[in-house]
């Protein structure tokens, strides 16, 4: 009876002092630590810099002639890839785009005027752009007249106008007469006719091609009698 008691109580001590066991040989079940899922990186701060660093980028590139991120504090020669955009203004005889005036050999120099837009490729040396490409962004279509100015229903006698295919210039001056009376013409011909033409005039000549001529004419009895004087590069804006 006294060695029944002494199992019992053996046994209810083994209980209380052991951790839950396993079957298989006694050793102590331990819990699982769960495994940490793989976290996935999010990107979505990067995207949302990336792009106010683009719409800066463009902001910068549209005020005044200025070319973004690419110019270089002190630096005096950028490379030709560069865009500049600007509007046309005249200063003390010459032509100015944003802040910059330009230069170059670009035949289209010659033929800008203020109420023009423009995108300009070329290098940059101070405040004088080196024009090796010249766009016209504003007014999408336009043409230009050098003559006498009644021939397109203005006063005057001599005039230079810019015409954008309604009856009244956006652009105009007055310029001395040319010695040798020579009328100059500048338009784009595409799909059989001339595109944005002044008033009164509607020159019978067809080009070989499509795209920006200049003509020249002499006047006689009243009517301005044409030649084709040259293609300038580029295409009709569509």
């Amino acid at each position: 009876m006294f060695k029944r008691w002494v199992w019992i109580f053996a046994a209810l001590l083994l209980l209380s002092l052991t951790p839950v066991l396993a079957r298989d040989g006694g050793k102590v079940i331990e819990p699982e630590t769960p495994k940490t899922a793989p976290v996935k990186n999010n990107n979505n701060t990067d995207k949302q810099h990336e792009e106010k660093k683009n719409k800066e980028h463009q902001n910068q590139e549209r005020q005044g002639g200025a070319k973004g991120e690419h110019e270089q504090p002190g630096a005096m020669e950028y490379d030709s890839s560069y865009s500049f955009y600007g509007s046309v203004r005249w200063s003390d005889g010459h032509v100015v785009a944003g802040s910059r005036r330009l230069s170059g050999d670009s035949p289209w120099l010659a033929y800008l005027a203020p109420g023009m837009r423009l995108e300009v490729h070329g290098e940059v040396e101070g405040g004088v752009i080196d024009a090796s490409q010249v766009l016209v962004l504003y007014p999408r279509s336009w043409s230009f007249y050098e003559g006498p100015a009644n021939l397109v229903g203005l006063p005057g006698e001599w005039v230079k106008v810019w015409f954008d295919g309604g009856s009244k210039p956006f652009s105009s001056m007055a310029v001395d007469k040319q010695t040798d009376g020579q009328v100059s013409l500048l338009a784009c011909h595409r799909s059989d006719r001339w595109e944005a033409l002044p008033p009164g005039l509607d020159p019978e000549i067809d080009p070989p091609h499509d795209g920006w001529w200049l003509l020249e004419g002499v006047v006689r009895g009243g009517e301005i009698y044409w030649r084709l004087a040259g293609n300038l590069p580029g295409n009709c804006n569509d």
